[in-house]
């Protein structure tokens, strides 16, 4: 058995209107599609209805029915630069992250409570609700990470 579903890649502005078999994962996507539109080191990720999908567990156990809509998104690394630490970190994002989600795994990384995050790219503030490929951070690029705190220690 098939169903129909559609491919959305938001970053490189694509639909793709695709039929697939009960058994197809994202890893099989991936494969597939990495050969045709990406580029072989780009890491893919499939999300639906906001949660990434299991790579490896087949979509119509993941509630993929037909006519849903998978969103492509693209994975790879950016610099943290933390002035306040005086410290760089690399971290691994995804492009359709927002500075909320950044906020999350610099969280995870420093294990501090914030008053106030903001970030900077280049001399551009970051935006909070939109996606960070929309805002030019690019693979490898270096985003600043102002931090305001109000008493209490430093991170």
């Amino acid at each position: 058995m098939s169903i129909n579903v559609i491919l959305e890649c938001p970053s490189k502005s694509k639909r793709y209107n695709i039929e697939i078999t009960n058994d197809v994962t994202p890893y099989q996507l991936e494969q597939e599609f990495k050969e045709q539109f990406f580029n072989k080191d780009d890491q893919l990720r499939f999300y639906f209805q906001n949660q990434l999908l299991i790579h490896n567990k087949p979509l119509v156990e993941q509630k993929i029915v037909k006519g849903s809509v998978i969103i492509i998104g693209v994975a790879y690394k950016i610099n943290l630069n933390v002035p306040i630490q005086n410290k760089f970190y690399q971290v691994d994002i995804d492009e359709l992250w927002t500075t909320a989600d950044l906020t999350k795994k610099l969280l995870e990384l420093l294990q501090f409570r914030s008053e106030e995050v903001s970030y900077q790219l280049g001399l551009q503030v970051l935006k909070p609700q939109i996606p960070l490929f929309q805002q030019d951070v690019i693979n490898k690029c270096t985003v600043t990470v102002n931090i305001q705190q109000r008493g209490g220690r430093q991170p």
